[in-house]
């Protein structure tokens, strides 16, 4: 399966919100993708530079969910 997802982070890095905007048509997957998305923060946090232009990023990424034998992978890709 393949979804986009929209991943909302604040300045100090904490994920703020996910939103699948094209869904891999599987409930189940997506909310996966969801959970794995905000389990991967906190990212870093905005320098300086970058808070001076934003409070929050939006960033797009699509998940590819894959089987490979009996191993389940997935791929997250981005800008």
């Amino acid at each position: 399966g393949e979804l986009t997802m929209i991943i909302t982070v604040n300045t100090d890095g904490r994920v703020l919100a996910t939103e699948v905007v094209q869904s891999s048509g599987q409930a189940d997957l997506d909310r996966r993708a969801q959970a794995i998305a905000t389990a991967a923060g906190p990212f870093g946090e905005f320098t300086e530079e970058m808070r001076k232009q934003a409070d929050q990023l939006a960033l797009v990424s699509r998940f590819i969910f894959s089987r490979d034998g009996d191993v389940l992978q997935t791929r997250l890709t981005g800008p």
